[in-house]
């Protein structure tokens, strides 16, 4: 249809780009799709997919869809990104009470990998509100944190750090059996999720 090549039998397909609550949403969808079809006798097919995929493109479909597409309606900009950010922290969030609970019980090297994957989350949260362009690797996120955060004083320069030796330590958690994990390599992951997630807060609160 936006190509303007579609034909008598073709379909009209509509992609939604949802927070969350994507089961729902793909629910409401293909009723709103049945009942729109019935009323003017068009195939409607509806594809949910989520905000994340659109910043981190891993489909051809959804590339070729933002290059080719014709958007028909959007949030605000501001409130999108400010919703967005609010998913990063309640997401990275749970991932660190998980990673408390895990290393309260010992089980330190999950705890490192569920922790630093909650840094990770809130990191990507205050990226957001900087860009519109999200970088597609870890190494992409913090060099882009550094230049937007540390370099305008926002944030101090501890963190990429911390970051930088957070991303060791999980990955040695990750993937050597040979390297014991023990508490004080939690610790400093605990601190710094933690860190990133009350910066998050406060710029999700100054957007409101």
């Amino acid at each position: 249809m936006a190509k303007g090549k579609a034909q008598e039998e073709s379909d009209i397909d509509v992609l939604i780009v949802a927070l969350d609550h994507l089961e729902e949403i793909g629910e409401v969808s293909i009723d709103a799709s049945i009942e729109t079809g019935m009323e003017t006798e068009e195939s409607i097919e509806p594809l949910v997919c989520t905000i994340d995929e659109i910043h981190f493109l891993r489909s051809y479909f959804i590339y070729n869809a933002l290059r080719l597409g014709k958007e028909v309606y959007t949030m605000d900009p501001v409130q999108l990104k400010r919703s967005e950010a609010e998913q990063y922290l309640r997401l990275s969030r749970e991932y660190l009470d998980g990673a408390k609970r895990l290393a309260e019980d010992g089980n330190y090297r999950i705890g490192v990998d569920a922790g630093y994957n909650a840094a990770e989350l809130a990191l990507k949260g205050l990226l957001l509100f900087k860009l519109d362009d999200m970088p597609t690797t870890h190494g992409g996120l913090v060099h882009r944190f550094g230049d937007l955060y540390v370099r305008t004083g926002e944030a101090d320069k501890q963190i990429t750090r911390a970051l930088g030796t957070g991303m060791k330590t999980r990955n040695e958690a990750r993937y050597r059996y040979d390297v014991i994990i023990v508490e004080e390599h939690f610790v400093p992951i605990l601190a710094l999720a933690t860190t990133l997630q009350n910066m998050l807060a406060e710029k999700i609160e100054e957007a409101v």
